[in-house]
């Protein structure tokens, strides 16, 4: 078995043909794929290693090993040294690494009391973040690395966010703090980048019925409705947004709204066209519906 000592908290092994990486001594994920970091040098085109694989066709990784292309368990091990060992030479700088190793890696190095990774951590996810670069926000967003920061930091990085992707990423671990005044501010953002991102309507709808400010909640169900008159998929989710935590009488009025679309719907032949696609309604909603359809078509 062959290793190589980066640190005092970082060792990498070559077991069984797969190169693993140790913190404190204890296993912490094997490398499953390799991308040159040396690809950064002196190429102005690319800010980080993020960049280049992006780039790459992912076939190329996912289904070509290493030794496909003539390059040994113990080339590839060294290639995963001279990569990590120049990670830390250079302050555990997260561009010379991809995200979804260099951040769980840090993150471990901190938990484990690198002194150098607890100064660098929240330092790298902020630099990172505003980079704007969608792939490596997203990835920091999805995978909780924001909650390294303080309300305030987070919301002072939210102006480097320029593709509504991120935002919408974001709205999602909002929702799960119920920060709900939050997730209508930035899903208005999101509507600025991209007045017809679905998920964003979606959000700032969810936000408005928790916080039962009526007004708002009509405002904003027309204009979904506007913006996405024929999609049954939107309906339903409106309605499922409604049943988790409108009130009973705006369950009734989200009814009634349904209803305006369903009859100026010319797909629409029957009630039990409109009743069977909505999959999300129980029995005692779906006859509810049916009574208010029932009533609305006589």
């Amino acid at each position: 078995m062959r290793q190589f000592i980066v640190n005092k908290y970082i060792t990498l092994k070559l077991k069984h043909k797969k190169t693993v990486i140790y913190v404190c001594k204890k296993r912490f994920l094997s490398c499953n794929y390799l991308l040159l970091n040396s690809s950064l040098k002196g190429n102005g085109q690319y800010n980080s290693v993020d960049e280049i694989k992006e780039t790459l066709n992912d076939d190329l990784h996912e289904n070509i090993s290493p030794q496909q292309i003539g390059i040994s368990p113990r080339e590839e091990f060294r290639a995963h040294c001279s990569n990590i060992h120049a990670w830390s030479l250079f302050g555990y700088d997260s561009r010379l690494l991809h995200s979804n190793l260099a951040f769980p890696l840090l993150e471990k190095l901190y938990d484990s009391g690198d002194v150098r990774a607890k100064k660098m951590f929240v330092k790298e996810v902020k630099k990172r973040f505003k980079s704007s670069y969608y792939p490596v926000q997203d990835y920091l967003i999805s995978n909780g690395f924001l909650n390294y920061l303080s309300e305030n930091e987070q919301n002072s990085l939210m102006k480097f966010i320029h593709d509504p992707r991120s935002i919408v990423s974001y709205l999602g671990i909002l929702e799960g703090y119920r920060c709900y005044e939050a997730s209508i501010k930035y899903g208005k953002l999101a509507l600025l980048i991209d007045p017809i991102n679905k998920e964003a309507h979606l959000a700032i709808l969810k936000g408005f019925y928790i916080l039962n400010d009526e007004e708002e909640i009509n405002k904003w169900i027309s204009k979904i409705l506007k913006k996405f008159p024929t999609s049954w998929r939107t309906l339903e989710e409106m309605l499922l947004i409604c049943l988790e935590v409108g009130r009973k009488q705006q369950r009734e009025y989200m009814f009634k709204q349904l209803l305006k679309i369903v009859f100026e719907n010319s797909e629409i032949d029957s009630i039990s066209c409109f009743t069977d696609k909505l999959d999300c309604l129980n029995d005692p909603d779906k006859i509810s519906l049916y009574k208010l359809l029932l009533e609305n078509h006589s």
